[in-house]
Formats: structure tokens, sequence, C-alpha cells
């Protein structure tokens, strides 16, 4: 382990509760990424015109190549495939991307990454008193005009 795993890159062994303050023998170093997915465009807050809409982002594990990423329009009442570009090997982001049609209101898109040993991105993150490892499902709401 490099300098930096060993005294400052830890990570809870079990949950805690948020604000918990854990002992230094509870932490362990933090040595692979887990499974996430962030969406880059469309910008969150923005605005588009009414028709073809595109989500598209970036995901990643550590563990595993990437299976798949599925993006919802709808509140994660359904879910649907995102095309993944590029090789999928572990540690290696991949592009994602989804098209569907939109008529005018608020639209909210929400992304989860699956890779190929079952990890799944979850709906929350768990807390850890030094924010490593964000990777809760990724939101972005717009406007379609």
């Amino acid at each position: 382990l490099g300098f930096y795993m060993r005294t400052a890159y830890k990570m809870p062994v079990r949950p805690v509760a948020p604000g918990a303050v854990v002992k230094p023998e509870d932490m362990s170093a933090l040595t692979l990424f887990p499974v996430k997915s962030i969406i880059a465009r469309p910008a969150d807050g923005g605005q588009a015109p009414r028709g073809e809409q595109e989500v598209a982002g970036c995901a990643f594990s550590g563990a595993a190549a990437l299976a798949h990423v599925e993006v919802s329009i709808d509140g994660g009442a359904t879910w649907r495939r995102a095309r993944l570009e590029g090789p999928a090997e572990p540690g290696r982001w991949q592009v994602f991307s989804h098209r569907f049609a939109a008529g005018p209101g608020r639209v909210t898109a929400i992304a989860r990454a699956v890779d190929r040993k079952g990890n799944a991105q979850p709906a929350r993150a768990a807390w850890n008193p030094s924010g490593y490892f964000w990777n809760a499902w990724h939101r972005v709401s717009w406007e379609v005009l």
C-alpha cells in the first residue's frame, strides 16, 4: 500500500451512521473503486427543445468490467439499457448514452451501473467520515420546452 492508503485513504469496515466517529482500528485502506456512473449531459437545471433527448455520461468499476448501465426517466419505475462505448475492462471508464423522445415539461434522468461480478451502483451511497467512494445513483433534471 502507498503512503496515502496507509495514512489517509480509509473507510469504515462496516456501515456507520452519518456523523459517527470511527476508531482507526475500525477503518481499512481503500484499494478498489466501486461501480459508479455519472451523467455528463444534459446539464442539471438546463433546458432543451422538445423531441429527441440524449442522456450521456461515464461509468466505471474497479472490480470487474461493466456489464451494463441503465437509465430511468420515470423516477426509477422503469429502466432502459444505455449504449456503452469502448472495450469493457476492469478499471476502465466507458461512455454511455441513452436516447428517448420527450414532450414539454420537467425531465429527471437517473443512471446506475452494474459490473460483470454483479456489483450494482446503490441508490444511496454508504456514508463515511471522509466522503470517499460516493457512488449513489446519479440524477439530473432539465426542462424540455
